[in-house]
């Protein structure tokens, strides 16, 4: 009895010793995969990089800056300068931008 017991502990091993290399191999094709993922993500990455670095330098050669949203909360842009003012909180700047404004048109 106890041969076919041993016997038996010896075949459910070499299963098991089986399964485990199937799964062993699995894991390293899964890790595999998920290395290359992560390469082509980096890869993406730095081409929207690359083209946010791109779209950067078009909006400073064209002034398209002055079309953006205000950086600063409080900031507003007179269109009869180029740079942005931010108010100290004033009626008088904004009265002395809309003069600006009127004078020019």
């Amino acid at each position: 009895m106890t041969d076919v017991t041993n016997e038996l502990m010896f075949e459910l091993l070499k299963k098991m010793q089986s399964d485990m290399s199937a799964v062993r191999f699995d894991l390293q094709e899964i890790k595999r995969r998920i290395t290359a993922s992560e390469e082509a993500m980096a890869g993406v990455n730095r081409r929207l990089d690359r083209q946010d670095e791109r779209l950067d330098r078009i909006e400073r050669r064209l002034e398209l800056r002055e079309l953006a949203e205000p950086q600063h909360p409080f900031e507003h842009r007179c269109p009869s300068k180029r740079r942005a003012h931010v108010p100290q909180f004033r009626k008088e700047r904004a009265v002395e931008c809309r003069l600006e404004v009127a004078d020019a048109g």
